[in-house]
């Protein structure tokens, strides 16, 4: 607490209180009791200066705490209101013994209720405050709006990524909704493959629309992975890329059935050719991009099986075809097992391979 313009020769003692008042309806006659002996009382405080009290041993576990300030002299002194220019201060100093824990949060809202949530400055490097922040958000669904800056004009990059993203940054979608989707909305639209499924609808998007699949403009994603790895990390000079791949297309387009197809004939089988061409261009550019390092050991990896012409119609969701692909899947992790340890291994030393 900040000394105005009166100090003291024989200081206030702090005391535990009551919890019941409220600040607008306090007064002299009305306020609360004291509930506990002197745990900190000061003698000279001098003006224009701070004073400090020590309330540790008044905080017993988790709650609400007041504490009031009782004169033992007739010494007044002068402290600053919440309203002054140099408003009391909480300083919450944590014990080498303690460990931080994930906050809870019990709701009392029902189903129909809408839920807001508030919260306020973004980040922080100096603290921990952002994790247990976005840990309390972890445990509460609804639209999140922010009170605090937001922004800070000295933010760096590195700030965005090692301390924001981490925290804050797994909460993007839901400081802007029309970012965010249900996991079945997502599914349905990725799968909407132009010429087999309709495009899906997707009322939430700005300007509003619809989707189709994602393939037709990377169907294997790696690059794109590739690229944002670098925009990310510009200055790391090494990476490891895992492409998993759905089942290349096998069926062949003979001259003799093609030559003299129209409009209509190629739709569909034409999609087959550019996704199956796109994927394997990505395949030839990430082996050129990241060969293997100075171990030997990959830094892109590509798993991928060959289809059956019998299971690689893209809409055939039968039983029998889904097993057929389960089967594909299986005789692939088993061809792919010394790959698949090594990049476990890889994986696993949570450091970046040799330059």
């Amino acid at each position: 607490m900040y000394t105005t313009t009166n100090g003291t020769k024989n200081g206030p003692a702090v005391y535990s209180t009551g919890t019941s008042w409220t600040e607008t309806e306090i007064t002299w006659n009305t306020r609360p009791a004291r509930t506990s002996n002197a745990v900190d009382n000061k003698d000279n405080i001098s003006a224009g200066t701070w004073v400090e009290y020590d309330v540790t041993s008044l905080v017993t576990g988790n709650g609400t705490f007041s504490f009031v300030l009782a004169a033992d002299s007739n010494d007044a002194v002068h402290f600053s209101s919440r309203q002054g220019s140099q408003p009391p201060e909480l300083v919450i100093t944590p014990s080498d013994s303690v460990t931080s824990t994930t906050p809870t949060l019990t709701s009392t809202a029902s189903a129909n209720d809408v839920i807001f949530v508030g919260a306020g400055d973004i980040s922080s490097c100096e603290n921990d405050n952002d994790e247990l922040t976005a840990q309390l958000l972890d445990t509460i669904p609804g639209t999140v709006f922010t009170t605090g800056d937001d922004v800070y004009n000295e933010g760096s990059f590195d700030q965005f990524i090692n301390c924001y993203e981490p925290t804050w940054g797994r909460h993007k979608a839901r400081t802007k909704p029309t970012h965010d989707f249900p996991m079945w909305q997502v599914a349905r639209a990725t799968a909407a493959a132009p010429t087999y499924f309709e495009p899906f609808e997707v009322a939430a998007m700005t300007p509003h629309g619809g989707l189709v699949d994602g393939g037709v403009f990377a169907n294997n994603p790696a690059m794109c992975a590739y690229a944002e790895a670098n925009k990310l990390h510009g200055r790391a000079n090494d990476f490891l890329i895992v492409s998993l791949g759905t089942g290349q297309y096998s069926s062949p387009i003979h001259y003799r059935d093609a030559k003299g197809w129209g409009l209509a004939l190629w739709a569909k089988p034409i999609l087959n050719v550019v996704f199956d061409g796109v994927s394997d261009t990505v395949d030839h550019q990430m082996q050129s991009l990241c060969p293997p390092g100075p171990d030997g050991r990959p830094r892109y990896y590509r798993f991928q099986c060959r289809l059956d012409p019998r299971c690689d119609i893209m809409d055939d969701a039968s039983p029998e075809n889904v097993r057929r692909l389960k089967e594909k899947a299986e005789a692939m992790i088993d061809e792919s097992e010394d790959d698949l340890a090594t990049l476990c291994n890889q994986l696993a030393e949570r450091a970046p391979l040799p330059a």
